[in-house]
């Protein structure tokens, strides 16, 4: 898509995207989310929303029960604009309508945050990958991420510098039984080592340390 935009003036796209912004803030969500060009344009200073536009957007969001557009914001705010406490606001809202893409997130957040806040981490997502029925969504959630990292610049210092370890214990992987071919995880030992075979799919959508 990037290539047929590209020919168009930035002025007549930073109108468009000004007024799809005007309009509706889960398209202009959407918006920043299909393409890199079309990401830059939307942070213009002339497109971006104000404050108290975005808190209206998030009480909107809660009253339509609409946790995905929190959940994405949360996701643009935390790797694309390194912006923590403003991801934490949107995903928190979105994890409690009970969105597991914003839960999953916040596992990964808590886990980047080191310290004492692994093990929340480590703990909130490992339980999620022992249920049949959250694994599968936790796998259709990581690929989400991983082709929206895909799209965005990822301008989060924590996650391009750092690559969190769940297991300190030097654990060799072993099969664990059981396990249907669909749901991966077939080499674990403790929660820590799912926990880093989760995170070795996100490092490998970031540019090299």
């Amino acid at each position: 898509m990037s290539n047929y935009i590209q020919f168009i003036p930035k002025e007549l796209l930073r109108d468009i995207v000004a007024r799809v912004a005007a309009s509706s803030l889960t398209d202009y969500i959407n918006v920043k989310l299909s393409c890199k060009m079309l990401k830059e344009v939307a942070e213009n200073s002339c497109v971006e929303i104000h404050t108290d536009e975005t808190n209206n957007f998030i009480n909107r969001c809660l009253e339509n029960g609409n946790s995905d557009a929190l959940y994405r914001l949360g996701m643009v705010q935390y790797f694309g604009r390194d912006n923590l406490d403003l991801a934490l606001k949107y995903l928190n809202k979105s994890a409690s309508l009970d969105h597991v893409g914003a839960y999953y997130i916040i596992c990964i957040i808590l886990i980047y945050s080191g310290d004492d806040f692994i093990k929340g981490g480590v703990d909130f997502l490992s339980t999620m990958k022992m249920s049949r029925q959250y694994r599968k969504r936790v796998k259709f959630y990581r690929e989400h991420l991983i082709r929206i990292l895909g799209l965005i610049s990822i301008n989060n210092s924590t996650v391009l510098r750092r690559r969190p370890i769940c297991c300190t214990k030097n654990h060799k992987l072993v099969t664990r039984f059981g396990v249907e071919d669909d749901e991966e995880d077939y080499y674990v030992f403790c929660d820590a080592c799912t926990c880093d075979i989760e995170m070795a799919y996100i490092f490998a959508m970031l540019p090299p340390l």
